[in-house]
């Protein structure tokens, strides 16, 4: 969110054959993101999967899901998510444990906006969900984050309650 609108130009101008185009691009996504510019951000996004081998950079994957998520476009949140998982080796190592927690999350949510979206006819959905969400949970035990743990655990929660009355036919 730091670039002057000056910078956003001279950066937007490099050409997508030079070498440093790609991490031109991922600078106008991340600034466009911290400025909350939804058309930038769409726009570097769209520039950056355009590249064929950026459909398999998880990083840019994760991105990804977070925008679907943002626009409750679940199936394609769970599928950008599903495609970084597949694809988490080629982050950094100092970045695998918290983008694959993201990536987690993404599934979760996905599955659980699905669900309420279905207005509860869903029940797979609601599976997967729960499903999802002790996954994340196993994942974010596994580093010292009570904040995350407790966020799965609210989830959980609230998805067993509704699966608890739905298995016993209450309203």
């Amino acid at each position: 969110g730091g670039l002057d609108p000056g910078s956003r130009a001279r950066i937007g101008q490099v050409p997508a054959d030079a070498p440093e185009f790609p991490r031109a691009q991922t600078l106008l996504l991340l600034d466009a993101k911290a400025r909350r510019d939804d058309a930038a951000r769409d726009r570097a996004m769209t520039t950056l999967m355009s590249v064929p081998e950026n459909r398999y950079n998880p990083a840019l994957l994760v991105e990804q899901a977070e925008i679907a998520v943002e626009r409750r476009e679940w199936a394609t949140a769970r599928e950008a998510a599903r495609k970084a998982e597949q694809h988490w080796a080629r982050l950094p190592s100092e970045l695998v444990w918290s983008r694959k927690a993201l990536m987690y999350e993404l599934q979760a949510l996905a599955n659980t906006g699905r669900f309420y979206d279905s207005e509860g006819e869903d029940r797979g959905a609601l599976q997967a969900a729960i499903r999802d969400w002790e996954r994340y949970r196993r994942h974010v035990t596994t580093k010292d984050r009570s904040d995350l743990v407790a966020r799965a655990d609210a989830s959980l929660a609230r998805l067993r309650e509704i699966e608890g009355r739905l298995a016993g036919g209450a309203p």
